[in-house]
């Protein structure tokens, strides 16, 4: 499985990569113009990310356009529902507007930063992508 980390903070990046490493083949990207870039060609490559971990923060296109565009790339692709790719917005962000705008445009899980890896952890195994603990 393969997984995208959509973050400008390089060490908040580093943070997320060596959590979830041992589970995932993880790519990267410093803005929202990278992140379209390789999820488009993941996704023509038959391979895509089975998970993205994106920042709302960010310069030249914030999260909340590319989950957006994630969203309606999927759709012209005949994509939906539990089939698209698992979106976790990860940002300082925590006012309601933001939560509500990321979960309306379809994104599963909001984690607040400061990011716990307990919290990673949780969220990836309670989308069936990590074995459970028990």
């Amino acid at each position: 499985m393969r997984a995208l980390i959509v973050e400008d903070d390089i060490p908040s990046r580093m943070f997320i990569q060596k959590i979830i490493e041992p589970y995932f083949s993880v790519h990267t990207a410093e803005d929202g113009v990278q992140a379209m870039d390789a999820f488009k060609n993941a996704f023509q490559e038959d391979d895509p990310y089975s998970i993205i971990f994106l920042d709302i923060m960010m310069p030249n296109m914030d999260g909340q356009e590319v989950l957006k565009k994630i969203r309606i790339y999927e759709s012209e692709h005949g994509i939906g529902g539990l089939q698209g790719v698992k979106i976790i917005m990860t940002t300082a962000l925590k006012d309601s507007g933001n939560i509500m705008k990321a979960f309306n445009a379809q994104c599963e899980a909001y984690l607040p930063k400061p990011i716990e890896k307990e919290d990673v952890l949780k969220t990836v195994r309670d989308f069936g992508l990590i074995p459970s603990l028990s």
